[in-house]
């Protein structure tokens, strides 16, 4: 169903209010899931429904225990991650503006972090590059296995340009477990060669692949690429790996000024975007596609029509969540 997008924006708001967290919080939530919903992402208004986002008993308390101008290594005490990881992108900010570079590591989090695109599209509208990457619970086999043990792994880069800023945000999976929920939900089939089931054999039902394991993309790239990620957004960043503790964040944000320069970055970024979208296609190729064009180009047609997409049965648990 189609619905105003004001008409959402403040349904969510309400309901996360409801649930426990006070209005600056709420609207920080809110800004995280209608990011993703209006880019027509599996990790928008449903996100709510699968990483328990129910306040905890104790007040948000986000502690530094590390700090330098440069860097923070900051533990969550079970903060929501869409607090903890939308505050560490606002400290990135500030000391990115100050020394040109910052790297902030965020650990003891609870729930999921959302969208992980948002976070670097919020450093890069500041004018700076921002990335991003984070640890999941353990749903990916490794290259040449079906046993999980690596997390989707994502990670996300945004660059600022003259226009939007470009948006790269990917899972090391083939599918991340949001996904995979929304094709159980809607009663489809996986993509061929997506995930394992518990014994190890091929499977397209995404309920065997709960119980199996998802594939990483691109065989051992993808693979490797998620080892790297589960290392820096782990360990690294605070994260052991237990139960309490499974998630973490790092987040970089680089001033474009101590470098090549961001006029200089912008305008060789429209230049490079200009030529790839021009250059000759392959046959049966009807366009080539940018990071996140995709996404953008929904986002827009929101924007213009001033309706969102939401599923019906979905909206209603919003309205009734409590």
């Amino acid at each position: 169903m189609k619905l105003p997008l004001t008409e959402l924006e403040q349904a969510a708001t309400q309901a996360l209010l409801r649930l426990g967290y006070n209005r600056q919080e709420a609207a920080t939530m809110q800004a995280v899931l209608l990011y993703a919903q209006v880019r027509g992402s599996s990790r928008g208004i449903a996100e709510l429904f699968l990483s328990g986002s129910a306040k905890k008993a104790s007040k948000t308390r986000l502690e530094i225990q590390k700090e330098t101008p440069a860097t923070a290594f900051i533990h969550a005490h079970s903060a929501h991650a869409m607090l903890a990881v939308s505050k560490a992108s606002d400290i990135a900010i500030e000391k990115a503006r100050q020394c040109g570079i910052a790297v902030i590591a965020v650990h003891h989090t609870s729930a999921a972090s959302g969208a992980l695109g948002y976070y670097p599209y919020k450093i890069a509208s500041a004018g700076l590059v921002g990335i991003v990457m984070a640890t999941t619970p353990p749903m990916v086999a490794p290259a040449g296995s079906y046993k999980r043990i690596l997390g989707a792994n994502p990670l996300a880069v945004a660059i600022p340009t003259a226009a939007e800023p470009l948006v790269l945000d990917m899972d090391t999976a083939v599918l991340a477990f949001p996904s995979v929920q929304s094709l159980v939900n809607a009663q489809k089939p996986l993509p061929e060669q997506a995930a394992y089931d518990k014994n190890g054999y091929p499977t397209t039902d995404p309920l065997s692949a709960l119980q199996g394991a998802m594939r990483p993309f691109g065989g051992y790239k993808g693979s490797h690429l998620s080892v790297i990620i589960q290392l820096l957004a782990g360990p690294l960043a605070g994260s052991d790996g237990t139960a309490d503790n499974v998630r973490g964040h790092l987040v970089l944000a680089i001033n474009p000024e101590i470098l090549g320069g961001t006029n200089a970055l912008k305008a060789q970024t429209t230049t490079l975007l200009t030529r790839i979208k021009k250059t000759k296609k392959l046959p049966g190729t009807p366009e080539i596609l940018l990071p996140g064009e995709i996404e953008e180009g929904k986002r827009q047609a929101v924007l213009t029509s001033g309706k969102v997409e939401i599923d019906k049965k979905l909206y209603k648990k919003l309205l009734d969540l409590r």
